[in-house]
């Protein structure tokens, strides 16, 4: 599949239509690339070594007993031995294989609704910085600032700056992607950190008015911004639903296994810990160390920050991180330690705004804007 181009100011730009087979490599990608699938693996590393040593001493004292004595294993002896030796591969099913093709699961489902099949996508190469997005959504990576570059499952994995910057390699042109790859990315690492905040922000196909015309307002992170974002985040309602949905899920789970079971056991509650501990480790890691780290990375003291507000959209620049909604789009916005928590219709990912980047005028008509969406 090869990708249309254009030349935009600065930037060479390739665009494709996303599909389901993009989707999920993007998942796939997000997953083996992130911290993510070592939360995941962590039980199954610790608890399924110990369930190998228990079988294997096991069938050290049992067998030799058998043999010592002649004696003959009944039906639920050779029963306990089948379960014995066989418990390391269960328990890794039910501790690995469910957390891992569960979480890459999800995030098939979340990467299949932010980016809906047939929905445009597009990539940004400069000379300084490279971008990818699709409607309402861009993120950026300066090439000063890249780590590592790896391809996994047909998706090009940017790492530095903030999180990792996903590409499908079907809209990054030949040549391109053989100077990625190649690390002949690293001659340009000299290049400054962080570009002019006036760098051209481009919607994305979905917003009517041109960025020129949009009321721009630009500052400097200082030393408590990332964790204003950071409380922000914590305390927006989203977070506060996925923390109550975490804690009430598990125990609907043993309530609907006691009715059909009539009894609780180690077997019918592994899989319910192995699941829902898994994924309140992934939040909580989220929620009280991941995000705070992300946000530090990406506007530590000093990074430009900004925003522009259209007649027809709103973008956000924080470092290196830009994103850009329809006004049509915002649900509601709540004031949360000084930044605007902005929440989007559906299940997109909304954004943060800094109280600083608002004029009084934009602040009097977001919150119109949440109230009447809500």
């Amino acid at each position: 599949m090869n990708p249309a181009s254009e030349v935009l100011p600065g930037v060479l730009r390739t665009h494709l239509t996303a599909t389901r087979q993009m989707t999920n490599d993007l998942a796939t990608a997000e997953f083996r690339s992130g911290p993510m699938i070592w939360v995941a693996l962590l039980p199954g590393l610790c608890i399924v070594p110990m369930l190998v040593i228990g079988a294997v001493v096991g069938l050290i004292i049992t067998v030799p007993m058998l043999w010592q004595y002649d004696l003959a294993p009944s039906g639920e002896m050779i029963a306990s031995l089948a379960m014995l030796v066989a418990s390391p591969v269960i328990g890794a099913l039910l501790i690995i294989g469910l957390p891992v093709f569960g979480t890459i699961a999800r995030r098939r489902g979340y990467w299949g609704r932010e980016l809906p099949e047939g929905a445009p996508l597009y990539a940004d190469f400069g000379t300084e910085w490279i971008g990818c997005g699709w409607d309402g959504t861009y993120r950026t990576v300066m090439i000063g600032q890249l780590r590592r570059i790896r391809r996994i499952s047909r998706v090009m994995v940017l790492s530095g700056g903030d999180a990792p910057l996903l590409i499908p390699e079907e809209l990054v042109p030949d040549h391109i992607k053989a100077d990625l790859l190649s690390g002949r990315w690293r001659q340009t690492m000299a290049v400054p950190g962080y570009p002019a905040a006036r760098q051209a922000v481009y919607p994305g196909p979905g917003a009517t008015s041109p960025a020129a015309e949009a009321l721009h307002v630009e500052g400097v992170a200082d030393d408590g911004l990332a964790d204003r974002l950071a409380r922000a985040s914590r305390g927006s309602r989203a977070a506060r639903t996925a923390v109550a949905v975490m804690a009430v899920a598990p125990l609907v789970a043993v309530g609907l296994v006691w009715l059909s079971e009539g009894a609780l056991s180690w077997f019918t509650i592994l899989p319910v810990v192995s699941v829902f501990g898994t994924g309140a480790a992934v939040l909580g890691y989220y929620l009280l160390y991941g995000n705070a780290a992300k946000l530090r990375d990406m506007t530590p003291p000093g990074a430009p920050i900004g925003a522009d507000y259209g007649a027809d959209w709103i973008g956000v620049r924080l470092g290196t991180y830009v994103q850009t909604v329809q006004r049509q789009e915002i649900k509601r916005v709540d004031d949360v330690d000084g930044v605007l928590v902005v929440t989007l219709r559906g299940l997109r990912t909304g954004i943060l705004i800094p109280g600083e980047l608002v004029p009084p005028q934009q602040r009097a008509e977001l919150p119109g804007l949440g109230e009447s969406g809500a």
